[in-house]
């Protein structure tokens, strides 16, 4: 696993990363309309950004980005983004690549998205789950764990994902 050091890497890096997850979504049709485009609505909240995000999208995004009491990366949304840079929190949403005990990845329903996103219903008719989607999720994280910063980033928030799935 190598660790990001030069600004060229890390625009290299997200580049490819948002170009592949550009034009492909959770559903065949805008997923905003079963919500009303509730991920992206004006208010307190925010999205985690990535090892290196907040310096690839500095100078390219209105968004506030704070330092969170975990040491974290947050962009606040003001439910207005330019779409070609919102974070890739926000182009994975409503899933999270998860490392299980053996490091392996998993592209999973994000505990943290259950109080806003209907995608978790997977019962009802309408929501079938673009497996695409899926594929690219998994194709830029599998990428981006051979950094060392990257690996260690996921396995963190996972195994915070786990400890909150015990209270759920």
């Amino acid at each position: 696993m190598n660790n990001l050091i030069t600004q060229k890497k890390i625009d290299c890096i997200y580049k490819k990363a948002y170009k592949l997850l550009n034009n492909v979504t959770p559903l065949h049709f805008d997923c905003g309309e079963l919500c009303n485009n509730k991920c992206c609505k004006d208010g307190y909240e925010g999205m985690y950004l990535f090892p290196y995000e907040e310096q690839y999208l500095s100078g390219k995004t209105e968004n506030r980005i704070i330092n969170t009491n975990s040491n974290l990366n947050l962009l606040l949304c003001n439910g207005e983004c330019n779409r070609k840079y919102r974070p890739l929190a926000c182009r994975i949403f409503p899933y999270f690549p998860y490392l299980d005990a053996n490091g392996n990845l998993e592209v999973k329903f994000d505990l943290r998205a259950k109080s806003i996103c209907p995608l978790q219903f997977t019962d009802i008719p309408k929501i079938v789950i673009n497996k695409r989607f899926i594929k690219r999720i998994e194709r830029v994280f599998r990428n981006l764990i051979k950094h060392k910063v990257f690996y260690d980033y996921l396995r963190n928030l996972t195994d915070e994902i786990v400890f909150l799935e015990k209270f759920h």
